[in-house]
């Protein structure tokens, strides 16, 4: 039950990499989809450093920098085989006011370069970056009546920014001024017996409770 201004923006992207197996003693007959797929990921750690290192600060957030890593990888039949497919997911969450098309803008260069290597062995070998999810960044708009009224409503006033996202960068890219509040805590969601207090739920029956008389004077 504290006021959220703002939070980053996120997108998630599988990619796939289609080689050519062949028997581990063939390798130069072959293209290694998991080896291309390692160059690729390599790339991703490389963005996550230079993002942390030197690239647009938010001030307010936790982690003030656009953040990405990979998440989820499969690929491979057996020990002996050169793998002809790799999967993997990624995903980066950006501060407000950074381009989110510029990261996969760059992986996708770098995926046209190797397919260009891959197709020279195998004309059906290739990269591709499939969009899984996207949510905007919610910018803060501390001017909107909407703002005032929630934190003039509320015992903590207190003002955050988070990592996570919600639906309300959408109502916001629409035009609706937005802001988050809620019970709970992000520290008990997506996790195994996540929970809200009733405490929090109390707190959050009073906030609406004045939300309602705010809009009825």
């Amino acid at each position: 039950m504290r006021l959220v201004s703002a939070h980053k923006g996120g997108r998630v992207y599988r990619c796939r990499v289609t080689g050519r197996a062949a028997h581990s003693s063939l390798t130069h007959t072959a293209v290694n989809a998991i080896e291309y797929a390692a160059r690729i990921i390599a790339r991703i750690a490389e963005i996550g450093a230079r993002e942390q290192a030197t690239g647009l600060r938010a001030a307010g957030f936790d982690v003030p920098f656009t953040t990405i890593s990979t998440n989820l990888f499969s690929g491979g039949n057996g020990p002996n085989i050169v793998p002809a497919l790799a999967e993997f997911l990624f995903d980066y969450r950006y501060v407000p006011g950074f381009d989110p098309d510029a990261i996969i803008v760059e992986l996708q260069a770098l995926g046209a370069e190797l397919t260009a290597r891959m197709r020279a062995i195998d004309p059906a070998a290739g990269v591709e970056f499939i969009r899984v999810n996207a949510i905007p960044a919610l910018a803060p708009d501390e001017d909107a009546a909407v703002f005032r009224m929630a934190l003039g409503l509320l015992a903590d006033k207190s003002v955050e920014k988070v990592g996570y996202g919600t639906e309300a960068s959408f109502f916001q890219e629409y035009g609706v001024p937005s802001l988050v509040c809620g019970p709970g805590s992000i520290e008990q969601a997506h996790k195994a017996d996540e929970y809200v207090s009733l405490e929090q739920l109390a707190r959050c029956d009073r906030f609406i409770a004045g939300v309602v008389e705010h809009l009825r004077t």
